[in-house]
């Protein structure tokens, strides 16, 4: 009988520079640094073995030190570039923790940094999931969007809009197909799935679903300032 540990790596990717917002990855949330958020909830899962962080940014090494969470490798400047390709930091990782601690991984878990309103409860429910799951390859996080109405969603082509949904708009919402938003704060993998296809998310990933109010994804001003006004209230 086959009693060997599951090995599940959290891997916490955190670039230094950001397109939108200034060293957002360190910066201020209701006191704390942004990248706080995933170090708490990542230390806190029950059922990630392991973490790693993967940056090219010195600050955010220091910083990871101060939460006891490995930042064992300074991220090479091809991966540190805003056309770098997750998929490659991902592998970067997860080759540096396999080699260094000899030890193979069963799971990898991506947490990007943006989503300061998930919680370790959530990364565990998730973990959980995909150990039951025989068929899938792969889980992400979503919120349900449903309360989009299809009717008044365009694409765009050039200059000009199409309609998403062609059936006619007097069809009631609840009456479409419910419909879900990726919402990036959780990705789990199989790591085998992940080294023989090179991809994170399958072609039916499982679904685990979040509240809207947790999926906020900080990458503009206003995402601060919405998840700001979230935490407070959840204070109260």
């Amino acid at each position: 009988m086959n009693n060997r540990k599951i090995i599940v790596l959290a891997i916490i990717t955190a670039r230094k520079n950001s397109k939108g917002i200034k060293n957002k990855n360190i910066k201020k949330l209701n006191n704390k640094p942004l990248i706080q958020y995933t170090f708490e909830s990542a230390n806190n899962s029950k059922l990630i073995t392991d973490i790693i962080v993967s940056t090219d940014s010195n600050k955010i090494i220091e910083l990871s030190k101060k939460f006891g969470i490995e930042a064992p490798f300074k991220r090479p400047a091809n991966l540190s570039t805003s056309k770098a390709s997750s998929l490659d930091v991902i592998d970067h990782a997860l080759n540096w923790f396999e080699k260094n601690k000899k030890t193979k991984v069963d799971y990898i878990v991506l947490l990007q940094p943006t989503s300061p309103l998930r919680s370790n409860d959530h990364i565990d429910q998730s973990i959980k999931k995909i150990l039951k799951e025989k068929y899938s390859h792969s889980l992400i996080s979503c919120y349900d969007a449903s309360h989009v109405h299809p009717s008044i969603m365009y694409s765009q082509r050039n200059d000009k809009l199409i309609k998403y949904e062609k059936e006619k708009s007097n069809k009631r919402r609840q009456d479409f197909k419910k419909l879900f938003i990726r919402n990036g704060a959780i990705y789990v993998v199989k790591r085998n799935y992940f080294k023989q296809e090179k991809q994170i998310i399958c072609n039916n990933p499982i679904l685990y679903k979040m509240k809207r109010d947790e999926s906020i994804n900080i990458d503009e001003s206003i995402d601060f300032d919405i998840a700001e006004l979230i935490l407070k209230k959840n204070e109260i």
